[in-house]
């Protein structure tokens, strides 16, 4: 059985980054292990393939799952301008885009970002194996032993870095957390977040293609729980874009009670646009009105769900009146399932903060055990939150270990 000091359990940005951090502080002896051929694959599919690194004006309410403060005392420790930091003195040129401060490469490549981590690693003398699936791991005789296959591994320090359920495909499978919890170790049950989302209404699924910006709304026995503006895109099967994935975490099978509500035209007071089309010519067709203000596939589909396609102004009544702006402002849209853990960027769920010691990341009840990542209960929206907080519980469990280890 081979030893190291501290094993990491996971290649992927969390367990890269907690790695460096503890090399670069002295700590020796290292081994990273990744379950798949090729490492970073979720750096490598993240931003189209352009790596969002991380988000220059972070919004703590964008991050769910624990409070707000614990979360927020994990990445004060390696907040975003440290992160640019240090890839910038990697090598790594970046750029912000507005008007959301993101960040991203300059050359717009994900493996960019890969390598330079990879590189650092290198310089490092950080050990990596892969393919290692690691089957379980267990303390015994005073070390953290972890079984993989036909190997056997032992260390002081273990990190568990081996994400959530998404993209179950690059090796993120949810494998270990029945590991933890079978060690009593208190987990919020996991969900796929940042994922598209199925409904039935049928006429929008026509629209496959269109996109554009709208009024999210998720409603819960008609109280508002999450409300932004973002990118909407109609598919055949329902809903994607950056807005609907950042709300998706609420709609699950069990969910039977949450609305998602659409306001088409955010720019616009209903009560103004219901003057402006009342203002029109009897002879107008609603339809032909409505096509200074959406794409014409749009417009025929808000006015088909109220009345005539050959319907005038004049010859609207109030109550077919009424049914077009609810249709406008106020669109319901009832979402019957996401598409799960293979479209979901990431996990919802995992170790709850409670279990945790957050200036090291460490499990209270299991010396030497640490979580950074996915598997722990925080994901945020997109836009380079899930980046950050990998980076920083990363930074911040790799430093406490090297820390301990001298």
């Amino acid at each position: 059985m081979t030893k190291y000091t501290t094993i990491i359990i996971g290649a992927g940005a969390a367990g890269m980054m907690t790695a460096i951090a503890a090399a670069s502080h002295g700590a020796k002896h290292i081994l990273v292990v990744n379950a798949t051929p090729r490492l970073g694959l979720k750096i490598l599919m993240s931003g189209g393939g352009r790596c969002n690194i991380t988000n220059a004006k972070l919004q703590y309410p964008k991050f769910y799952g624990a409070s707000q403060n614990a979360i927020k005392k994990i990445i004060k420790q390696f907040p975003p301008q440290k992160v640019i930091d240090f890839f910038e003195e990697e090598g790594l040129k970046t750029k912000i885009e507005e008007p959301w401060y993101k960040y991203f490469p300059v050359d717009n490549k994900a493996k960019s970002v890969l390598d330079t981590l990879l590189n650092k690693l290198k310089k490092l003398h950080v050990q990596i194996e892969y393919p290692v699936v690691v089957d379980e791991f267990s303390f015994r005789e005073g070390v953290w032993n972890v079984t993989a296959q036909d190997k056997q591994y032992c260390c002081d320090y273990l990190v568990i870095a081996s994400g959530g359920f998404s993209y179950p495909h690059t090796g993120s499978d949810g494998k270990l957390w029945q590991n933890l919890q079978q060690m009593g170790i208190k987990m919020q049950k996991p969900i796929p977040a940042l994922t598209p989302v199925k409904t039935q209404n049928i006429l929008f699924h026509k629209l496959k293609g269109l996109s554009l910006p709208c009024q999210i709304m998720v409603k819960r026995q008609q109280k508002t729980v999450q409300q932004e503006h973002n990118s909407v895109l109609f598919t055949h099967f329902g809903l994607s874009g950056p807005g609907i994935l950042n709300i998706s975490h609420w709609f699950t099978q069990q969910n039977t009670d949450t609305t998602l509500v659409l306001n088409f035209l955010p720019e616009y007071q209903r009560d103004v646009f219901e003057k402006e089309l009342m203002q029109q010519p009897h002879n107008t067709k609603i339809v032909n009105f409505l096509h200074k203000f959406f794409q014409r596939r749009l417009g025929e589909t808000l006015v088909a769900m109220s009345c005539s396609l050959e319907q005038t102004v004049g010859q609207l009544t109030k109550k077919q009146r009424k049914s077009l702006l609810n249709n406008i402002f106020a669109q319901n849209f009832q979402v019957t399932d996401t598409l799960g853990y293979k479209k979901a960027e990431v996990t919802s769920g995992g170790v709850e903060f409670s279990e945790l010691d957050l200036k090291t990341m460490e499990l209270k009840n299991f010396p030497q055990l640490y979580v950074v990542g996915e598997i722990v209960n925080v994901h945020g929206d997109i836009g380079g939150y899930n980046f950050q907080w990998a980076w920083s519980s990363g930074w911040v469990c790799g430093k406490a270990i090297a820390s301990k280890s001298f």
